[in-house]
């Protein structure tokens, strides 16, 4: 997801490399990283985050031989082939919740592109180079850049980063959209790109001891690390190999490393699943030789404990575009819709936000009721979900059957997170099993769904409706990316939902299998001695 989201934003530092880039200023050089003065003694925790590596991808590849280092992690650790995503399940949503233990509701991003009603605005990360053109292509950089860490993702909650800084640790984080730490950065934009994003030409920003951004703050010095137009601009998994490997033959490692390697997730969003074991061999051969900096594999698993994992699940769309596509303009055309890079000062009805295979459904007419909209867009059965909150309320209907769902935190059923509910109507809408002697019910395709769907639900303010695309459909409005014919994910489906996690170098296991619950664990793994 995340080399998908900067697709766009790389479009526009290549112009601008060639037009305003030039050279940083003399005595500069590259961003230097802060030495790390922990006295920790503890092992090292490396966390890799392969963008759409999924569970299929490694039985299969593990059955054919062809992934020799993520065997052996296995073979020598924990794995989970089925943790659970955040949602919508959209990268920035998910590092969000990773970086925070929380949900949306709690860290406040919710999407990959969302409405803001406080600011009257469309809010977007990088959806693709039309959107993100039509959105204005300055003030997308800007919010992806600096924005997202510093106003949008709630100054409530604090991050791993934050968290770790506080006890004495050292972290680092390589080339991860969400990076918020105590330590004082730069980021070097050029001149153009400073006049264009009314950022400063040196951005300050908060990030980890240790902390690259691409080409915009890359303090990795080795000659064989590349970050210019011709090599993404740094947001690689060659950078990320590259300056890992020099890291451990340097004994530089911080205490805790996230690193993001992007390169599997296009391949699979242009051509589908069939792509998945062709990319996941290449991100096993680039695992193999980040192992090989040690001294042996054995002596990796010995010094460093190492977490690798997917962020989401991706569902093959269908091959004709006319029939995979639901186009929320077309059905809702006949509204005053807001148009992309606009303010609502003209009496907009609505605005849609695809976020792929979910969507935000904003109403901005008062006079147009929540369940009104609902039943207007409940006739187009590629949908399987579409929900609202209204008086502490969350209603969920499906659209091939006339079924409906009332929820809200209470009392009456208590799920396998220990979380309780009050449920009136039909449980099948959510596809919840209710234990009667128990009082317990159970996930079906919408793991910790109650929960997700909440918290997505209560992320902002306003009055919008979450509408939910079955598996082979996706989202559209005017200028959205499409993905006929290849792989897209957003939705609280379990093929959108699920991946992977393996664990090796330690016996401690992750108290559940949620993502939302994986900071307390690699806290728990950083306070061991």
């Amino acid at each position: 997801m995340i080399l998908t989201i900067f697709a766009g934003i790389i479009m526009v530092l290549v112009l601008f490399y060639w037009f305003f880039w030039g050279s940083q200023p003399k005595g500069h050089g590259l961003v230097e990283s802060k030495r790390s003065t922990s006295t920790r003694r503890g092992k090292k925790v490396v966390y890799l985050v392969m963008d759409s590596l999924m569970a299929e991808t490694i039985v299969e590849g593990r059955g054919r031989g062809e992934l020799p280092a993520f065997s052996y992690l296995i073979e020598h650790g924990y794995y989970h082939p089925q943790m659970i995503s955040s949602f919508p399940t959209m990268s920035v949503t998910i590092d969000s919740t990773l970086l925070t233990g929380t949900y949306p509701d709690q860290h406040g991003v919710p999407g990959l592109i969302w409405y803001s009603q406080r600011e009257g605005r469309f809010i977007n990360y990088g959806t693709g180079p039309l959107e993100l053109i039509m959105m204005g292509v300055g003030r997308v950089v800007a919010d992806a850049l600096y924005q997202l860490n510093h106003s949008h993702l709630r100054k409530e909650v604090s991050t791993l980063h934050e968290d770790l800084s506080a006890l004495g640790m050292s972290t680092g984080s390589m080339n991860g959209m969400l990076y918020r730490g105590k330590e004082s950065h730069h980021l070097y934009l050029s001149h153009g790109l400073a006049r264009w994003t009314g950022l400063a030409r040196w951005t300050k920003v908060k990030a980890p001891s240790f902390f690259t951004y691409g080409g915009l703050c890359l303090p990795t010095k080795s000659d064989g690390i590349k970050g210019g137009p011709f090599h993404q601009f740094g947001f690689t998994d060659d950078y990320i190999e590259r300056a890992l490997t020099d890291m451990i033959q340097a004994k530089n490692l911080p205490d805790f490393l996230l690193a993001y390697l992007p390169d599997m997730d296009r391949p699979i969003h242009n051509k589908g699943l069939t792509a998945a074991l062709t990319e996941a061999k290449k991100v096993d051969a680039r695992l193999g030789r980040i192992l090989d900096a040690f001294s042996s594999w054995e002596e990796a698993l010995e010094q460093v404990t190492w977490v690798i994992s997917g962020d989401s699940g991706q569902t093959n769309i269908c091959s004709r575009a006319e029939k995979s596509v639901i186009s929320l303009s077309e059905q809702l055309g006949d509204y005053c819709l807001l148009e992309p890079g606009k303010r609502n000062k003209q009496g907009a009805e609505v605005a849609l936000c695809s976020n792929q295979r979910m969507a935000y459904v904003y109403i901005l007419d008062e006079r147009i009721s929540l369940e009104g909209l609902a039943k207007r867009l409940r006739i187009d059965v590629r949908m399987d979900l579409i929900a609202w909150r209204e008086e502490g309320w969350i209603t969920v209907i499906g659209t091939d059957l006339e079924t409906r769902l009332r929820y809200r935190r209470g009392e009456e059923w208590t799920d396998s997170y220990q979380q309780k509910w009050d449920l009136h109507g039909r449980e099948e809408v959510l596809d919840l099993t209710l234990d009667q002697d128990s009082r317990c019910l159970y996930y079906g395709d919408f793991p910790d769904g109650l929960k997700r769907l909440q918290a997505a639900l209560t992320s902002h303010a306003g009055r919008y409706l979450i509408v939910n695309a079955k598996p082979g459909f996706e989202f559209a409005t005017t200028y959205s990316p499409l993905h006929t014919r290849g792989g897209a994910h957003g939705s609280l489906h379990k093929q959108d939902s699920f991946f992977p996690l393996i664990v090796a170098g330690t016996d401690e296991r992750p108290s559940t299998d949620r993502l939302v619950d994986m900071k307390e664990y690699l806290l728990r793994l950083l306070k061991q001695k």
